[in-house]
């Protein structure tokens, strides 16, 4: 029974657990390698009956199977038989061995149709005597002896008494039938034995041949039927689809002991103590510190001060950005604007009053200003610079999207894209649907040379389940990059695009994306992380564990600190005592 039951709870959890979940299909090795352990068993319980008629689990229940007619042990042939009908009875949701016990119980002696198949007995050894142990008896040498009576006396006479030849009633002895010649010889009767002998050994092999076909039939039934009610691995349809399936795998997480960044040295390379309102900007090449009154420049390399900018009110607004392709900081006092980089060296930062109606937006690597126009549908757009703000002209009803080198990347509502320079239009082009010509349900976000587009086919929906396809695209051509399909409650919960600062990566929608080749790499709900921010090559967030660093590879705990950049060779991190520190690898 133990047999049934214990397989039967484990496959009824394992169901209930990974009901629906997609697994890899049953492969011709994982069938090769089951047939061959049934094999095994089938032929080691065989040997077991044909040899002394029990198996380990008849020993333990007292009963012994042996032929029907002489009870005794029966051929291999047989045993595999009876074997095999046995375990088609297993296959039917184990009746074969409920009925089985229930007639053991109730009779010492049963015949089941498995048996009945095999031509066997079960016999219960416990009650009664075992057929295959004979007991040494002793029989009288006389007849008159085998009553157990010795001391009668010895035959007299037989009767009734032979009928004398005048008797009526005597019957002359039959005369016997004289043979001319033995009615079987020597040489008939071994060749009868020996044809008795090949039949049975052909009947032996086709029965085993038959069963040995059967059970290996039955098992790949079994497996093709498994992977036929198993829902199949989804299969990305081409080079660009990345299935958000394959990105929920749990990461392994790396502990940390409290010194230094896991993957970097222990001890830091420098250390700078900041305020509790301080904000933090950390580059390759610099570290910004920005408080109320004081911008401080610092070397990523030694921590030693570059410039120190006084501010005479309080900062609105400060990011990160690039001028002229290198990487500064960028704050706002009301309505003016203020910009650094290193090339200004000791000299003031630049200023200029912000247009009217601007907004700074992080589109990339460098700040886009963008603001309405009076006009109907039509934008306007700025770039910061130490010459001030200069406007980029916007295409009459396409949305600014970001800066390419000095050209504007802009789209409209129909997911066309446009590239523009001061003068002319450089290039124009539809997005292509990542698959069954999908319909165009809006552009998220563009900078870094990538444009990230979504697409659906229920665009106007607002269910929570409604499937929608993000997609990034090389901001030059349109040339599809990649594209992972996700729900609406994701894209509503995580609406916010977060580029890198290095603009090596990005975070939409729950996902970590690689900028370069487009594709999502780590499902950070599938993590249970709630995403922060994006640092270098991975995203800040918090779980159960706390602050937590999570990369395409790992989870790294990062407890009592919060880091400002992390890539290949250094980290610069913020401690929760508010202390700026600098690791190498």
């Amino acid at each position: 029974m133990m047999l049934i039951v214990m397989p039967l709870v484990v496959s009824i959890v394992w169901t209930t657990r990974h009901l629906f979940a997609p697994l890899p299909l049953l492969g011709w090795g994982v069938i090769v390698f089951l047939g061959l352990i049934a094999l095994a068993y089938t032929l080691i319980l065989s040997a077991q009956n044909a040899s002394t008629g029990s198996t380990v689990g008849k020993r333990l229940l007292g009963i012994r199977t042996l032929r029907a007619e002489s009870l005794k042990t029966g051929d291999f042939g047989d045993a595999y038989a009876r074997g095999f009908s046995y375990f088609l009875g297993v296959l039917g949701f184990g009746i074969a061995p409920i009925i089985m016990a229930t007639r053991v119980v109730k009779g010492g002696e049963n015949e089941f149709w498995p048996h009945k198949a095999g031509n066997t007995m079960v016999i219960d050894v416990r009650k009664g005597k075992d057929p295959l142990k004979h007991e040494t008896q002793f029989f009288p040498l006389y007849p008159e002896e085998w009553d157990g009576n010795s001391g009668h006396a010895a035959i007299g006479s037989i009767y009734p008494p032979v009928a004398p030849q005048w008797s009526p009633a005597f019957t002359p002895p039959k005369e016997a039938q004289q043979l001319s010649a033995p009615r079987i010889t020597s040489t008939d009767f071994f060749d009868i034995r020996k044809k008795n002998r090949k039949k049975e050994n052909w009947k032996a092999a086709g029965q085993g041949v038959f069963t040995l076909l059967a059970t290996f039939g039955s098992i790949t039934a079994v497996a093709v039927a498994a992977t036929a009610l198993n829902p199949e691995m989804p299969k990305p349809r081409d080079e660009h689809e990345v299935l958000a399936s394959s990105l929920g795998e749990k990461l392994p997480i790396a502990g940390y002991d409290g010194q230094g960044f896991p993957g970097y040295k222990n001890a830091p390379d420098w250390i700078k103590e900041v305020t509790a309102e301080s904000k933090v900007f950390a580059t390759i090449d610099q570290v910004f510190t920005l408080n109320d009154r004081e911008l401080q420049v610092l070397s990523a390399a030694d921590g030693k001060l570059i410039k120190s900018i006084s501010i005479n009110d309080s900062v609105e607004v400060s990011a990160q950005t690039y001028y002229s392709g290198e990487p500064g900081i960028y704050w706002s006092v009301g309505d003016t604007a203020y910009g650094w980089s290193e090339s200004l060296g000791q000299h003031d930062p630049f200023s200029a009053t912000i247009p009217a109606g601007a907004e700074p937006y992080a589109t990339g690597s460098e700040l886009l200003f963008a603001g309405k126009s009076d006009m109907p549908d039509q934008y306007k757009a700025w770039r910061f610079t130490e010459k001030g703000f200069i406007e980029i002209p916007v295409p009459k009803g396409y949305i600014p999207a970001a800066f390419k080198g000095e050209n504007l990347v802009s789209y409209n509502h129909a997911g066309e894209v446009k590239i523009t320079s001061k003068e002319s239009n450089i290039s124009a082009y539809p997005l292509r649907s990542p698959k069954d010509s999908l319909p165009f349900a809006g552009i998220v976000s563009a900078g870094n040379d990538r444009v990230v587009a979504l697409w659906s086919p229920y665009p106007d929906s607002n269910a929570g389940n409604t499937p929608v396809t993000v997609a990034f695209y090389n901001s030059d051509d349109g040339y599809l990059l990649s594209y992972i399909e996700t729900t609406l409650e994701r894209i509503n919960t995580y609406s916010n695009l977060s580029w890198g600062p290095d603009g090596s990566t990005a975070m939409y929608a729950g996902y970590l994306f690689d900028v370069e080749s487009g594709r999502a790499t780590t499902d950070l709900l599938a993590q249970q992380v709630e995403p922060i921010s994006v640092i270098g090559e991975g995203v800040l967030g918090e779980n159960s564990l706390g602050s937590v660093y999570v990369t395409p590879s790992e989870v790294l705990s990062i407890s009592g600190t919060t880091p400002l950049l992390a890539n290949s060779d250094l980290a610069v991190v913020r401690t929760h005592a508010n202390v700026i520190e600098k690791y190498s690898k």
